[in-house]
Formats: structure tokens, C-alpha cells, sequence
């Protein structure tokens, strides 16, 4: 009773508080699931602004797409 008191109660609380609530609901939670859902959700609304119905302005960032491959394969 008195060793449950002393060693086990305070060490589970220990490794509850750290591992499971700190490191598991808290950074990978953060960086996995949620943050890949957030970053999606920030990427649609970047990608949805550019959007403006323009073919002037696709043709642009086709033209402008086109450019920075071959510049990133004559590099290779």
C-alpha cells in the first residue's frame, strides 16, 4: 500500500502527464493529423486566390511553371 502511495501513483501520473498528454496529444497531434489538415486547408485557400478565371493569367503561370523546370533540369 504504502510502496502504491509512494512509487507507482506518482510515476503514472508522471509518464501520463509527459508522454500520453505532452508528446502524443500535444506535438504529434499537433504536427501530424491537425497540422497536415491545417497546412491542406491554408494550401486550398493559397491555391483557390489564385484562381482568378483569367486565361491571360494561366497561360502566365503555365509559361512561368515551364521556365523553372527546365531551369531545375538543366541544373540536374
Amino acid at each position: 500500500m504504502v510502496y502504491n502511495e509512494l512509487v507507482n501513483v506518482p510515476l503514472l501520473l508522471g509518464a501520463y502527464n509527459i508522454t500520453f498528454a505532452l508528446i502524443d496529444k500535444g506535438f504529434l497531434e499537433f504536427v501530424g493529423p491537425t497540422g497536415l489538415s491545417r497546412q491542406a486547408t491554408a494550401a486550398g485557400r493559397l491555391l483557390a486566390s489564385a484562381q482568378t478565371g483569367r486565361v491571360y493569367d494561366y497561360a502566365g503561370f503555365m509559361v512561368a511553371s515551364l521556365y523553372l523546370a527546365l531551369l531545375f533540369v538543366s541544373f540536374i
